[in-house]
Formats: structure tokens, sequence, C-alpha cells
């Protein structure tokens, strides 16, 4: 049982564990290195005006995602950054094989399963 219970976790438990401790500012989608730190979150365009978002997925498969922050676009996400940590709204729901399904809060990612018991803030 405890073995079973140890492999629910952490398949379940890989997203809620995640955080962004690194935000990197680029320039140019050009910038954005080929192989991403699991705990960063790339901010291309100004630091003023960043246009997109880019990071691994934080599920298994590790699918890389660019996120437009232009309001003008859809869709579009926000972000805030308060003490170099983002948060990102709406919610971020992959569905390109397994489905994954997050918020980013404070640079925390919190699967929506495990919102569902609390409310999500921006």
């Amino acid at each position: 049982m405890g073995l079973i219970r140890a492999l629910l976790r952490r398949w379940l438990g890989a997203i809620q564990r995640r955080h962004f401790r690194q935000v990197v500012f680029v320039t140019t989608m050009a910038d954005v290195p080929g192989e991403l730190s699991r705990h960063a979150l790339y901010l291309v365009g100004s630091p003023s005006r960043p246009k997109w978002a880019v990071f691994d997925c934080p599920c298994t498969d590790r699918q890389r995602l660019a996120l437009d922050l232009t309001q003008t676009h859809y869709p579009s996400w926000r972000l805030d950054l308060r003490r170099g940590r983002p948060t990102i709204w709406p919610s971020v729901d992959v569905r390109a094989g397994k489905r994954c399904h997050y918020f980013v809060r404070d640079g925390r990612v919190i699967n929506v399963n495990d919102a569902s018991d609390r409310r999500v803030r921006r």
C-alpha cells in the first residue's frame, strides 16, 4: 500500500511541488535557450512590457509553453511580478498529450485538483 501511495503522490504531486525560483528577461524569442531550467520562467520583451512568458510545462511531458502576455491578442494571460515571483492568470490548461491544468501564484505551481479545496487568488 505504501508503494502505491508513494507512486500516486509522485505522479499527482509533481505539479504542486514546482516553483519558479528564477525569472529571466530576454529581448527576443531567439534568446530563450533550447534547454530551460525546471525552475526558470523566461519573459520575452522589455522588463516594463514583456510579451511572452516561456517555460516548460511542469507535468512529466515538460512541453515548452509560450504564453502570450499581449492583452490585444486572444488567448492571452496576465502577469504580475512581486518580489521576483510570478503570478499568471487565468490558469494554464494544456491539453496536448497528458492534460495538465494549473495556476501559477506567487511563483508556485498549483494543480487545479488541489486548488478546488481552497480558493486560489490572483
